[in-house]
């Protein structure tokens, strides 16, 4: 199934609210904010960071796994860079109601795998950026 007009809209906006609003507040946002755990554990979204313990993404309805550049940081931020990354460089496919995206480092390696459902995906980006402090 391909990604629609309204959605290609939707990653338009959100790459151009990266730009604007996002971008240059590394620090500012809180992966750990109570509404955004919330939201985590109400949709069943899990989180594993590639230098971390993987997990059983096979388990999971809706996952990112990413990796975390910056220790001390900003998961959050960097997160939402991945994603924005994927988006850019047409990295996101949708497939059976979900969002598959992935992220790549220059020379190729994956930093960011993710895969949830079309339905809560503005949802979470909405409660992501939300979490700005």
């Amino acid at each position: 199934m391909p990604i629609n007009q309204q959605e290609k809209i939707r990653l338009f906006d959100y790459l151009t609210r990266f730009e604007k609003k996002i971008k240059n507040n590394r620090g500012h946002y809180d992966l750990s904010n109570n509404q955004l755990q919330t939201f985590i554990n109400e949709n069943d979204i899990d989180f594993c960071y590639y230098k971390a313990k993987g997990i059983n993404t096979k388990e999971h309805d809706a996952y990112f796994q990413y990796e975390y550049r910056y220790k001390g940081m900003d998961k959050a931020y960097d997160l939402m860079r991945h994603i924005r990354n994927a988006i850019a460089h047409g990295n996101v496919i949708k497939k059976d109601e979900y969002f598959w995206l992935t992220d790549y480092t220059t020379k190729g390696t994956k930093t960011l795998e993710a895969k949830i459902p079309t339905d809560i995906f503005w949802d979470f980006l909405t409660e992501l950026e939300n979490t700005y402090h």
